[in-house]
């Protein structure tokens, strides 16, 4: 190992946090406890357990911040002081889940854990509705020792893949067939130029038609552009040390742009909002890599046309 890659999974980060700074919602504590049978008094060493483990394989700044236990498709860890998102993000997944249950399918791109899958087949969706995919097959495996329910999802659900790559045999049979994407802190991680290409990627494994979407989140910051970010060279795909954020108006004006070359009309609706105490603020050192302009991007994206 070089001491780069040492230095990177060092657990001396900002982003490597212990659970008792960045507790779960009582939501991922219900799930992890009636769905995964985690007994309650072993919950928070059951997750910081496995959270290490991948920690030794991935050390990203998701995994040391605990990012596997939001449940973001049901805004269960929104923030409670904007009633305006967690009333759209749950009338939202009130929808979804009877698109689902009716027969629709569900792809979770850049699954990690899988945790919003989790949420789903708890709430009632056939575990044969939905799919998860993610470049590292290895995710799945800490999925399933996160919520122990190897006889619930068929592991063929899970599809180690590119998801930029058309050719990619897993998602072939996919394309065309899915009515709710989700890709939470995915599109953030690539280039503005592979952003674009992601979302006609997207375009491309949705059903043809309107009311189809995509949901999701993203690091954002008030100033669109590209950003230096901690421990970017071990997430950013290309290895590169800065991201490109978007804000409110830029990401409503990708999705525009990539309407326009596909012939395609989507209505984006976006929120921004700051981290929790937990991950970030005035309180953090200077050299946090969240400071007042981060924040995280939700969105829901439907297709008109």
């Amino acid at each position: 190992m070089s001491s780069s890659d040492s230095d990177i999974r060092s657990k001396d980060q900002p982003f490597y946090l212990q659970l008792s700074q960045r507790p779960i919602t009582a939501a991922f504590r219900s799930l992890i406890q009636q769905y995964s049978k985690i007994p309650a008094n072993k919950v928070d060493s059951h997750l910081s357990a496995v959270r290490d483990d991948a920690w030794d394989h991935h050390p990203y700044p998701s995994i040391g911040l605990f990012v596997f236990t939001e449940l973001g498709l049901s805004g269960d860890d929104l923030p409670k002081d904007d009633p305006e998102i967690t009333k759209t993000i749950a009338s939202t997944y009130s929808e979804i889940l009877q698109t689902l249950k009716n027969g629709g399918k569900f792809l979770d791109t850049g699954c990690m854990f899988a945790q919003d899958v989790r949420k789903l087949v708890y709430d009632g969706v056939p575990a044969t509705s939905i799919y998860g995919t993610d470049l590292y097959g290895e995710y799945f495996d800490f999925g399933y020792t996160l919520f122990r329910d190897q006889e619930i999802i068929p592991k063929d659900h899970f599809i180690a893949a590119d998801i930029l790559d058309s050719n990619a045999a897993g998602l072939k049979h996919l394309e065309g067939k899915i009515d709710v994407l989700n890709a939470t802190h995915l599109i953030h991680v690539f280039s503005i130029e592979d952003q674009k290409s992601l979302l006609k990627r997207f375009i491309s494994v949705l059903k043809p038609r309107p009311g189809v979407l995509v949901t999701g989140r993203i690091t954002g910051n008030l100033n669109a552009g590209y950003h230096e970010l901690a421990n970017a060279k071990a997430t950013v795909r290309g290895g590169k040390g800065e991201i490109w954020e978007h804000n409110v108006e830029s990401f409503k004006e990708l999705w525009k742009e990539v309407g326009d070359e596909t012939g395609t009309r989507w209505d984006c609706k976006a929120w921004f909002w700051r981290f929790g105490n937990h991950t970030g603020g005035d309180d953090k050192p200077k050299d946090w890599h969240r400071r007042k302009e981060h924040g995280i991007v939700t969105f829901i994206v439907g297709r008109l046309e």
